[in-house]
């Protein structure tokens, strides 16, 4: 009896090790191997006597071809049967030999001896059409579909492996991660608009219980639009952290640059006495990931992101480019006040004479145009614009030392896209905050806490915060914003 048991016990467990994805199938040298594999249709043609189907299940952009031949499938009168169900998307799972291809364009292939149907998909109600090309735009609408296009797949793939890489600098930089709280009591950004969270039991379930309070939390709360001051609160005992997590801005605006809900990376650092040090470790981790994230895909994943949708290779041409920039040229470092006197000379020429607006006054922020035209002076080099004025700034930001109308802060442009990260030293000095709290008209109360991680012990220190989909968008050339996050929130938009 026992030995009838591990008979089976070793033939259930070799049949699970037969199972692989087809990452496992193109990784491997190993052919002539009965084994198991699940997947989508991708597409499917008929010959006489032979039936040819691709599949793919999301671990490699390379579909895998099976050969079906009614001889040697096990239910032969199945066959027609199951085929005939078969359409663009169909899950299905598929035993057979993996041999060597005879065929152009692929080295393996699977010839079926079963197939099963998982989930047939209706080619009368399914929106995209095997023959049909999608771009990014045309898919939009179906945000609960896209990963069945292959393009948009594989900018969540790079998106995935972004992150681990952000991760991974971090942990190699012996940074803390902090998750930050998604509620928060206090608008970090003052200026920028807030979503406001609210009981769904405002007003019968909290008299209840016999709260004085109409509110929950028994003051308002809000989706939190930076999580930099809960951060600077953690590095007074544990130093340097960061958090990639949830930002939500209330923005009335509806363009390609802009999403209510996004993901942001924000760093916090002890010990930064000086602009020039932050500058210095912003663009070494820029170059960093951005540098590991290439190379860690697959050449294949890129034609798939770059070329799917397109009729030319310039967004390949935009990867070397990007890589150049990042292995041989040092990003650009340019004063607000020197911004002003290059941009207002080249407003002033032929070529922008279909701008509107031909002088920037001190005290102006750089609108999107004029960050892609700055950027483009520099020959699409990003570029660190530093120390802004302090009245157009968040009060936290460390006043300058040789000048007491500007702060010592960047913003890092980049090509196509503009600001992808904001920074500053933060200003230590309570006193020095207090004023720029009751300058900028913000509720000091909301503050008290803010303020007392200064008074005991705090360090100088200096963080910033990037915008993840804005980083996407940049270093794989994508339009729109919303093609870079799975579930696009915007204005008058949140599906699913």
């Amino acid at each position: 009896m026992l030995k009838l048991f591990r008979v089976s016990e070793f033939k259930v467990l070799k049949r699970f090790l037969q199972t692989k994805s087809i990452k496992n199938v193109y990784d491997s040298e190993q052919f002539d191997l009965n084994i198991r594999v699940v997947g989508w249709v991708k597409s499917f043609r008929n010959q006489k006597e032979v039936k040819f189907i691709h599949i793919n299940d999301g671990t490699d952009p390379r579909n895998l071809q099976l050969v079906i031949a009614g001889e040697s499938f096990k239910q032969p009168n199945e066959f027609e049967k199951v085929l005939n169900s078969i359409h663009f998307n169909t899950s299905v799972e598929v035993e057979g030999r993996l041999v060597k291809s005879s065929y152009m364009h692929q080295t393996h292939e699977i010839h079926v001896s079963d197939l099963r149907i998982l989930t047939k998909c209706d080619p009368s109600e399914y929106p995209f059409k095997p023959k049909v090309k999608q771009t990014l735009e045309s898919i939009r609408p179906f945000v609960h579909l896209r990963t069945h296009v292959d393009q948009f797949s594989s900018i969540m793939k790079f998106r995935s492996e972004l992150v681990f890489n952000i991760h991974k600098y971090f942990h190699g930089k012996k940074f803390i991660q902090i998750h930050t709280p998604i509620i928060t009591s206090n608008n970090c950004e003052g200026g920028c608009e807030t979503f406001e969270v609210n009981s769904n039991e405002q007003d019968s379930g909290l008299k209840e219980i016999k709260s004085e309070s109409k509110h929950f939390f028994s003051k308002p709360v809000y989706l939190t639009a930076s999580a930099q001051l809960h951060l600077e609160a953690m590095t007074t005992g544990i130093g340097n952290v960061y958090t990639l997590s949830p930002t939500f801005r209330a923005e009335k605006s509806m363009t390609r640059h802009h999403l209510a809900e996004f993901y942001m990376l924000e760093a916090e650092m002890i010990d930064i006495n000086s602009l020039d040090k932050i500058l210095d470790f912003t663009e070494e981790f820029l170059k960093t990931v951005s540098t590991e994230t290439y190379n860690s895909i697959h050449q294949a994943e890129l034609n798939v992101l770059f070329n799917k949708n397109k009729n030319s290779t310039t967004e390949l041409e935009h990867v070397g480019h990007i890589r150049s920039l990042m292995n041989e040229k040092k990003f650009i470092r340019i004063k607000y006040t020197d911004v002003l006197g290059i941009l207002n000379n080249l407003l002033a020429k032929k070529k922008y004479s279909k701008i509107t607006k031909k002088k920037i006054e001190f005290g102006e922020d750089l609108n999107k145009e004029q960050e892609k035209i700055l950027v483009e002076y520099f020959q699409n080099v990003p570029v660190f614009v530093t120390n802004y004025p302090k009245h157009i700034k968040p009060f936290y930001m460390r006043q300058s030392t040789d000048d007491q109308t500007t702060v010592d802060n960047f913003d890092l442009l980049v090509p196509n896209v503009g600001e992808i990260i904001g920074g500053s030293l933060r200003e230590y000095r309570v006193d020095l905050l207090k004023k720029a709290i009751i300058e900028q008209n913000l509720d000091a109360g909301i503050f008290d806490l803010y303020l007392e991680t200064k008074k005991f012990g705090a360090m100088k220190m200096g963080g910033w915060g990037l915008g993840l989909e804005r980083l996407i968008q940049f270093l794989i050339n994508i339009e729109n914003i919303k093609d870079c996050c799975a579930f696009p929130r915007s204005l008058y938009n949140c599906k699913m």
